[in-house]
């Protein structure tokens, strides 16, 4: 027999998984047209539960167009990142989500993106966070080569917004290396 609140829980991963589904597929047919620079694949590594007792290493992979929706609507040096990616912890935590960012470019080096997004969390062995869907926000401080290579460290808060059973939230910190795949600085 199914536990009663386990139930909303799992219609809401449902329609999660479907959400990300599409946003993946939206992005994967994005006009190659608007293409602002290179797609990018991050990769990191870092803390998760950096302010809790027990800390766990974590490992990330992330997905971001080369296309900025919105560039030069407010600023030039700004525009709306899509997003796509995930982390495992040695605890054997996993979340993957789907988000965006508004990444400003500074001096053609400096990245400044605060980020937001939403996805599904398996606690594995790690911390119990009250919910499948959880929410992640946080800021990257970044700095981008003249090859369009990019280093730089992710601050990132997971929580679920009170649609859980409890809402401990989750601090994780990343230090990340990104690599172009293809476009200018090829």
């Amino acid at each position: 027999m199914t536990h009663p609140v386990r139930r909303p829980h799992r219609r809401l991963a449902a329609a999660m998984s479907g959400l990300l589904a599409l946003s993946a597929g939206a992005l994967a047919a994005a006009d190659p047209a608007r293409a602002d620079g290179p797609d990018h694949l991050f990769f990191g590594a870092g803390v998760s539960g950096v302010l809790d007792d027990d800390q766990d290493a974590m490992f990330e992979a992330e997905f971001r167009p080369g296309f900025r929706l919105g560039d030069g609507l407010i600023a030039e040096d700004l525009g709306i990142a899509p997003m796509i990616g995930g982390f495992v912890t040695t605890a054997g935590a996993a979340y993957g989500y789907g988000g965006f960012g508004v990444e400003w470019v500074i001096d053609d080096s400096y990245v400044v993106m605060p980020f937001t997004g939403v996805g599904l969390y398996n606690r594995g062995d790690g911390p119990h966070l009250g919910s499948y869907v959880e929410f992640r926000s946080g800021l990257e401080l970044g700095y981008r080569f003249d090859n369009e290579m990019q280093i730089g460290l992710t601050a990132a808060h997971l929580s679920n917004a009170g649609i859980g059973d409890s809402n401990p939230g989750l601090e994780v910190i990343t230090l990340r290396f990104g690599l172009p795949l293809g476009g200018p600085g090829d």
